[in-house]
């Protein structure tokens, strides 16, 4: 090979990992993805990795291994979202009374090759449309 097939190569690859969000991550175990609840006094994260996934409240921590069931559906719902606009997500009206009432608000980061995504915050269960499924499928890893 040339150096210039290298070359080329290598920025092929490159932008496949930071730009092509419909590449399978099934085999990435550098994705952790992480749904932040709080409110006054009460904080709470579901956090999953291809190995482990972590319920914390507060300063309580419960592990437990990942199923393949469960980081299967968390892949798929990531592969649906455009990791680059994650932080411009639309948040409506109704989704922002936290900012006012104290209610429990939520967002989700996404960490995949070295980089984060990070979504606005939303009222909790009023996730926008784009990440909703993956919102409530996180929320119900605490349950």
């Amino acid at each position: 090979m040339t150096k210039y097939s290298v070359a080329l190569l290598f920025i092929g690859f490159l932008m496949s990992c930071t730009t092509n969000n419909n590449v399978s991550m099934m085999e990435n175990n550098d994705l952790e993805v992480v749904r932040n609840q709080f409110q006054r006094g009460r904080v709470e994260y579901q956090i999953i990795t291809s190995t482990k996934t972590l319920t914390i409240l507060n300063n309580d921590t419960i592990v437990k291994p990942t199923t393949k069931a469960n980081w299967e559906k968390v892949n798929q719902l990531v592969e649906k979202i455009h990791l680059s606009d994650l932080h411009n997500l639309t948040i409506s009206q109704d989704a922002k009374t936290h900012q006012f009432d104290a209610s429990s608000a939520a967002n989700i980061k996404i960490s995949c090759n070295q980089s984060e995504y990070n979504t606005p915050a939303y009222d909790k269960g009023k996730a926008p449309k784009e990440i909703y499924e993956l919102d409530q499928f996180l929320a119900s890893l605490s349950k």
